[in-house]
């Protein structure tokens, strides 16, 4: 199944690699513990980053701040 692209991607013309969910393409997605729309500091509780395909999990039951996720990434 095809994920809506971003617009953004398509707009630079780099939707072939990037803007959207598929197999094959490049994504950097975070999972958060909450509805970040109904309460922002969801936001603070992520559950995991992938980067580039890498998934980096935090530990059972730990609480990662933002910050931390994405210097974890940016590895």
């Amino acid at each position: 199944m095809k994920s809506p692209d971003s617009g953004a991607a398509k707009w630079i013309r780099i939707d072939n690699i990037t803007g959207s969910l598929e197999t094959g393409k490049e994504a950097d997605v975070i999972a958060v513990d909450g509805d970040p729309v109904q309460d922002i500091t969801a936001m603070s509780r992520v559950d995991f980053v992938m980067r580039a395909g890498q998934t980096y999990k935090t530990p059972a039951g730990a609480v990662l701040p933002a910050e931390a996720a994405l210097a974890m990434a940016a590895v």
